[in-house]
């Protein structure tokens, strides 16, 4: 059976590396007015489009309320007519000769 190989570790990498990492923390931090301002541009943003999506579905609704109409006319301008013709064909065809 074989045996595992050795593996070394350096801590001085480590706490280089740790270091390196918590000065990049600190350039992340923000200040607490900058986070109120950033908080507060992002509720104007949020009550814009809210009230763009709530004309949105104004909209929509008028459209698809619209919509209904126009095709309930189609269907009574079209399909009426049309069984109206289907039921009188019949009839039409006894009253007109034959060759």
């Amino acid at each position: 059976m074989a045996k595992g190989h050795k593996v070394y570790y350096d801590e001085s990498e480590s706490e280089s590396e740790q270091e390196h990492d918590s000065d990049s923390d600190d350039e992340n931090e923000f200040t607490n007015e900058q986070l109120m301002d950033m908080l507060e541009q992002s509720d104007s943003l949020i009550q814009s489009k809210n009230k763009k999506c709530k004309e949105l579905a104004k909209k929509l609704k008028a459209l698809e309320q619209s919509f209904d109409e126009l095709n309930a006319n189609h269907e009574r301008l079209v399909y009426k007519p049309m069984r109206s013709l289907v039921r009188l064909t019949p009839s039409l065809r006894k009253l007109t000769p034959c060759c």
